[in-house]
């Protein structure tokens, strides 16, 4: 089936993000994804250990991996590769969805001739980590054909539609693989040390962002210089070390205040802001409204969802 997300992304306590019903007998899931049900209007750094397929139905959705920056639109297909580091913003009407799958899936199991033949190279390409594609050329069309049919397959659950959604989805790998088939053979191996840098220090960060933390402990996650940490944020998510923490304790703090009636104080403090009113000042820096007028839109929004969801189920 086709799982739709109520709350957003859930990630887990690694930053990896956490697969809904997720069945190592059937290793594949499709989510329906909403803008509106998000927390703010994007989703923070992270990371998936299998292969994730983007497709959006509606509105724009602004995914920015450590090298570029994609704006998918409808129709529209982002391929990205196990382990990418990625962020995801996007307008409240964006309605998309998101297929997930571990190479055993399509493989039959780790190390078979058809994993070192169709999917090694790819998975290893440097140039393969993230890639957009339109619906600008025939076989393009094809691989959009093939993840739909895929997607309905595992919406409508007929007989045998494990069989049809592996089926679909291994079409559209040989189209990606065509795709590629220069890129592979041009790119060298992929060898991304300030990604791993990062998820080492982002895992730091995430783990810790309700304490106090200085650069030289951010850097130290990572077994580098404070200077060569500054250098590698800048580098993979354009902000300095310090900023992204600041970022990220206002996105939780977000979160908090939508979901409980806690004191804004009690929930400055829980997400590492020693001054309320620095953390007012950073709030409204990244929503544009204080924490309380925050708290009263997101659980007025709340309410309204709540009630629509009533109605469409009479």
């Amino acid at each position: 089936m086709i799982i739709r997300s109520k709350s957003g992304l859930e990630l887990a306590e690694d930053h990896m993000e956490v697969v809904s019903n997720r069945d190592d007998t059937f290793p594949c899931t499709c989510t329906f994804d909403e803008g509106r049900n998000f927390v703010g209007s994007g989703v923070p750094w992270h990371w998936n250990d299998q292969i994730e397929i983007d497709y959006v139905s509606r509105g724009t959705l602004e995914t920015t991996t450590s090298e570029r920056t994609y704006t998918q639109k409808p129709g529209e297909i982002l391929f990205l590769n196990t382990g990418t580091l990625h962020t995801v913003h996007f307008p409240k009407e964006t309605e998309w969805y998101v297929l997930q799958f571990d190479v055993r899936f399509l493989t039959g199991g780790y190390g078979s001739a058809i994993e070192r033949k169709y999917f090694t190279p790819l998975l290893r390409c440097a140039g393969a980590s993230s890639m957009l594609f339109r619906p600008d050329s025939a076989n393009r069309v094809r691989m959009a054909d093939y993840l739909i049919r895929a997607m309905e397959s595992m919406r409508d659950e007929s007989a045998g539609f494990e069989i049809i959604t592996r089926e679909n989805l291994s079409r559209f790998w040989l189209c990606l693989f065509d795709e590629t088939e220069v890129l592979q053979k041009t790119d060298a191996p992929s060898c991304n040390q300030d990604a791993e840098r990062m998820k080492a220090m982002l895992l730091f960060l995430y783990a810790h962002y309700g304490s106090p933390i200085t650069l030289s402990d951010i850097a130290d996650a990572a077994g580098i210089s404070p200077r060569e940490c500054t250098r590698c944020f800048r580098r993979s998510v354009g902000s300095s070390p310090i900023r992204f923490l600041v970022s990220y304790r206002v996105q939780q703090a977000a979160q908090k205040l939508a979901a409980s009636g806690s004191p804004v104080s009690l929930i400055a403090e829980e997400c590492g802001f020693t001054s309320e009113s620095y953390f007012g000042k950073s709030f409204r820096e990244t929503f544009g409204c204080t924490p309380r007028e925050y708290r009263k839109r997101a659980q007025s929004s709340a309410h309204g969802a709540r009630e629509r969801s009533r109605t469409q189920s009479r």
